[in-house]
């Protein structure tokens, strides 16, 4: 059964959290669904620039050693045997055929952005038709408090 997990970030910046999450996930792999292939770019280079004292390895989806990245960033659906963990950042539209093949899905958006909580609230409706376990984070000046589970 998947699990799908819901952070809605407030008070920090969207990469540090996006990094944040890739450490806790490790060694699990994990495909990054960004909402376009220039923000997946965006991406790739943030996550080779930004984290000074630890490198996070990863790639950008097309390359020839996809199916041995650790992180895999990409910019529509892709999938992959052994990958169980689906991260979608600034919550791109997904279809639910595109999580069935993972254990755990983890949506990341910026609730101050009305078109990601948009997206977000659609995908949390339809994984909910699914009885799939769900959560809904939100970042405070104390860390992340649960919400809302079902």
């Amino acid at each position: 059964m998947t699990r799908a997990d819901f952070y809605g970030v407030r008070q920090r910046s969207m990469d540090a959290v996006l990094q944040s999450l890739i450490r806790r996930v490790s060694p699990e792999r994990l495909i990054i669904r960004c909402r376009s292939q220039h923000r997946a770019t965006e991406i790739d280079r943030i996550l080779w620039e930004k984290p000074v004292n630890s490198f996070l390895p990863h790639g950008l989806a097309g390359g020839e050693f996809d199916d041995e990245q650790p992180v895999l960033l990409t910019w529509e659906a892709h999938h992959q045997p052994d990958i169980k963990v689906l991260l979608l950042y600034e919550a791109p539209e997904c279809e639910l055929a595109e999580i069935s093949n993972v254990e755990r899905v983890l949506c990341v958006f910026d609730q101050r952005q009305q078109a990601q909580r948009e997206r977000a609230r659609t995908l949390w409706r339809t994984i909910a038709t699914t009885n799939r376990s769900m959560q809904f984070w939100a970042d405070d000046e104390t860390g992340w408090t649960l919400k809302t589970k079902s």
